[in-house]
C-alpha cells in the first residue's frame, strides 16, 4: 500500500471532538481511518500545507495556479511537522521538487483480518539502484516511441536527460508553437526556471 493505510491516528481524535461531536461530520464516523477517508486527508494536508508554502513566498493573499504548484515544488515536511499536524504514525516525512514529485518512497503491506485492515510490517523503501536504470530505460522507449510514430513530434526537438538524479523527456518547438516547454532543474533539486510552455516530465 502507500503511505496512507487504514487505522486512526492524533489527527483523527481531533475530527472526532470537534467535528464528529458537534454535528458537523459529512459522513458515517465509522469510515473515519479506513483507506479512502485517511487518503482525502492526506491529500488535503499536502494542499493546505503547499498553499501555506506559497503564501510564505508570495504573501498571504490569493493564489495563482503557477504560484500553487511553487509551493507544492518546494513543500518539506519533517517528522516534527507531520507530528504537528496530527500525522504522526500515518506517513513518514515528505520532500517535493520539480524533478521529484513523489516526496516519499515508502510504503507498508496491511492485511484484511475479515473486520478491517491492519498493518502487518515495517515501512519499507524502494532500492533506487535497481529502479532507475529500469525507469530511465522505459522512458527512453517511450520517447522514441513518440518520435517515430507521431509525425507531429517529427517537427521537434526531443531528447532524454538525468537531471538531479532524475529523467525527464523534453520536448521543445522550435517554432515556439507547442505547448510543450523544457523543465529546468539545479543542482539542488529545486524548481528552477520553466521555458513558457509547460512542462513535460512527471
Amino acid at each position: 500500500m502507500l503511505q496512507h493505510g487504514a487505522g486512526k491516528f492524533p489527527m483523527h481524535t481531533d475530527i472526532e471532538k470537534y467535528v464528529y461531536a458537534r454535528g458537523k461530520g459529512s459522513t458515517e464516523p465509522g469510515k473515519i481511518g479506513e483507506v479512502l477517508y485517511n487518503r482525502g486527508m492526506v491529500n488535503a494536508m499536502l494542499g493546505v500545507e503547499a498553499i501555506r508554502k506559497a503564501q510564505e513566498k508570495f504573501g498571504k493573499k490569493p493564489l495563482t495556479g503557477e504560484q500553487v504548484r511553487w509551493g507544492l515544488e518546494n513543500l518539506i515536511l519533517t517528522g516534527a511537522r507531520i507530528k504537528e499536524l496530527g500525522f504522526e504514525g500515518m506517513l513518514k516525512p515528505v520532500s517535493i521538487s520539480c524533478s521529484d514529485h513523489e516526496g516519499a518512497r515508502y510504503g507498508r503491506v496491511q492485511q484484511w483480518d475479515g473486520k478491517a485492515w491492519k498493518v502487518i510490517s515495517d515501512w519499507y523503501t524502494a532500492d533506487e539502484s535497481l529502479i532507475e536504470p529500469l525507469v530511465a530505460e522505459r522512458v527512453r522507449e517511450v520517447c522514441r516511441g513518440q518520435e517515430d510514430s507521431a509525425a507531429r513530434l517529427r517537427e521537434r526537438n526531443l531528447n532524454v536527460s538525468q537531471q538531479s538524479g532524475r529523467w525527464i523527456c523534453l520536448l521543445s518547438d522550435p517554432l515556439g508553437a507547442a505547448t510543450f516547454g523544457e523543465l529546468r532543474v539545479n543542482s539542488q533539486g529545486r524548481c528552477g526556471d520553466r521555458s513558457s510552455g509547460s512542462s513535460l516530465g512527471q
